[in-house]
């Protein structure tokens, strides 16, 4: 019996390690999605944070501090990773610039508002839109924000230097601003590990307890961003049947 428990436990856990196959994406009241527009507002903003233990040290505090980084362009790159990925399935309407608002959505419970504000689109049957994860909390890194970190944490024999994205993957009915569907970003990972948008890059990367990156920094933080934010909307887009 133990045997049989243990086979269909591994069965379970290998079967959960692939992404979901895409399949017809519908509206709540039954309609195909067959065109989609694409609005990504995680902000011009990395958030550096710094986990330092306390007291005692199983307690730990975070030291935060904002970079700015308009040059890197992180909305574009994503709405632009996300339209390659579904155009072979989709038809994707590209919106004008002011069409919505370029000032961070801090909430997902602000998105149906935002979409129902935006003019009428005959063309477009539901938007695509990325959000910070208000709600999103990694234990094992013992970090407690939302949107894009580069974070650190110190640890007596060797410290992690990662990068994360806490943000929400919604679809919306263009008709009626409802939820399709809400997923939490994510990247692909062991069975073992959770699947939060998280990278480990070289301690190099990281600017110090009180600097900002230097211009010297910059460009390769932004490479790497590119590279981590590329691998988790792609899997994030599997695994919500959007993209095979």
């Amino acid at each position: 019996m133990r045997t049989r428990t243990t086979l269909l436990l591994a069965c379970f856990l290998f079967t959960m390690s692939f992404p979901a196959v895409a399949g017809e994406l519908t509206t709540r009241d039954g309609r195909p999605v067959r065109s989609v527009a694409v609005i990504s507002r995680l902000g011009d903003s990395i958030l550096l944070y710094n986990a330092e233990p306390s007291v005692p040290v199983t307690v730990w505090k975070g030291a935060t501090r904002p970079f700015v980084i308009p040059d890197f362009a992180i909305d574009a790159r994503i709405e632009n990773a996300i339209a390659t990925a579904l155009a072979p399935r989709f038809t994707v309407v590209r919106l004008a610039p002011g069409v919505v608002p370029t000032t961070p959505i801090l909430d997902e419970d602000d998105v149906p508002g935002i979409v129902a504000k935006l003019p009428p689109r005959p063309d477009i049957d539901a938007y695509i839109v990325l959000c910070h994860d208000e709600s999103s909390v990694e234990m094992t890194a013992f970090l407690t924000t939302h949107g894009l970190a580069l974070y650190r944490r110190w640890h007596p024999f060797d410290d992690v230097t990662a990068l994360f994205a806490f943000y929400r993957l919604m679809i919306l009915d263009a008709r009626t601003g409802e939820t399709i569907e809400n997923r939490t970003g994510g990247i692909e990972t062991s069975i073992f590990e959770p699947s939060t948008a998280r990278r480990e890059i070289d301690d190099n990367f990281w600017p110090g307890d009180e600097g900002l990156p230097s211009a010297q920094q910059a460009p390769a933080l932004r490479d790497k961003f590119y590279e981590f934010v590329d691998e988790s909307i792609v899997w994030t887009l599997k695994r919500t049947k959007l993209a095979e």
